[in-house]
């Protein structure tokens, strides 16, 4: 599979679209996030999903930068996965994926 870089000098990707969210530590289920450091961002989505719910939803909870000490990324990304669930890894870069990664702190 494909990956895009994406340099630490990017500013922000708020509002990209359906979110794809790879945690690798535990979390706070008391109010549902995670604080670490954003190690890796791939596939930029696109605004190609079709779901204007799950779209305005991902443009809500996306806000992370790669070198993001302070990042948050919150469980409500995964709830995007509700209204829009492809089956594959095809159909997930299709749809324009965006996966984060959150070195746990």
């Amino acid at each position: 599979m494909e990956t895009y870089p994406v340099s630490k000098d990017t500013d922000d990707y708020r509002g990209a679209g359906i979110a794809m969210v790879f945690i690798e530590s535990e979390y706070d289920e008391d109010d549902n996030r995670i604080d670490g450091t954003v190690t890796e961002i791939e596939y930029i989505a696109s605004e190609r999903i079709n779901d204007p719910h799950a779209r305005e939803t991902a443009k809500a909870k996306i806000q992370a930068r790669v070198g993001d000490d302070d990042a948050i990324v919150t469980l409500g990304m995964l709830s995007t996965w509700e209204f829009c669930r492809p089956q594959t890894r095809r159909e997930w870069k299709a749809m324009g994926l965006k996966r984060i990664t959150v070195q746990a702190e």
